[in-house]
């Protein structure tokens, strides 16, 4: 896996309410061996798995007030440094920076639209060593108010590109140094909800299969699996905490 630079997204979690609950309807849908650190420190955080890389994690929710979902990190070689130009552009840190244990260093954020995110400056513990295969974090986006506003954000902190998307309109994707990072989209409130955010999808072989799975293990299926050319057939799940998960069946290579 190689290492992912500055100002590309490094790592996922999940913050829940009930984190043995979330192992079983995780760790069952998507393969994840969901390992809870035994250190107290750690605060139940738990390490999902696949094929024994780190894939993505489950987080106890921080706080009585602090709602469940999903976060995703940015990475950064200076957490204090990403967290100051955070500020200067316009956004706001929500947390300082502040170490975790030996696996790093961290902050969270809202960019100016509202989205919230995390900063990682890796120590121990570099992010996503797994992608592609089934069970894996496949692609990231941002559902955003203000995609212009959010465009300019991120390229002043994080030296992130946007291109257009060849056959969906209105849809950009995050590039640097000619990769494609992720998306940028513009927010439907009938569809999304009216808060700018992030999500994630994972990669699975069979979407209407999976989302059978997701059923079975407690959790609902909020879009039905539906085709997208070029790119593969996504869904929306929500898990037992009613948070929201992207699946998506990747087009077959070749």
């Amino acid at each position: 896996m190689a290492e992912r630079p500055t100002g590309t997204p490094c790592w996922a979690d999940v913050a829940v309410p009930d984190v043995e609950r979330a192992k079983e309807f995780y760790g069952g849908l998507f393969g994840w061996d969901c390992q809870t650190s035994p250190d107290p420190e750690a605060g139940g955080y738990t390490m999902c798995l696949l094929d024994g890389l780190p894939a993505c994690a489950i987080s106890p929710v921080w706080g009585e007030d602090a709602p469940a979902g999903w976060t995703i990190y940015i990475a950064s070689d200076d957490a204090d440094a990403t967290a100051a130009a955070i500020a200067a552009n316009g956004g706001q840190v929500m947390a300082p920076p502040f170490d975790v244990l030996d696996a790093g260093r961290m902050c969270v954020a809202a960019d100016p639209a509202g989205a919230v995110f995390g900063v990682w400056q890796k120590g121990t513990h570099r992010g996503i060593e797994t992608e592609y295969p089934p069970g894996a974090l496949s692609w990231i986006e941002l559902v955003t108010t203000d995609v212009e506003g959010s465009a300019a954000f991120y390229g002043a902190v994080f030296g992130l590109g946007t291109e257009g998307f060849p056959g969906m309109e209105g849809y950009r994707t995050w590039m640097m140094d000619g990769i494609v990072r992720g998306g940028l989209i513009q927010l439907d409130p009938e569809r999304s909800g009216p808060q700018s955010h992030w999500r994630v999808y994972v990669a699975v072989e069979d979407a209407d299969a999976a989302c059978e799975r997701a059923v079975e293990l407690g959790g609902r299926v909020e879009v039905p699996p539906f085709d997208i050319p070029s790119v593969g057939r996504p869904a929306f799940v929500r898990d037992p905490a009613d948070v929201r998960v992207g699946l998506i069946q990747p087009l077959p290579q070749g």
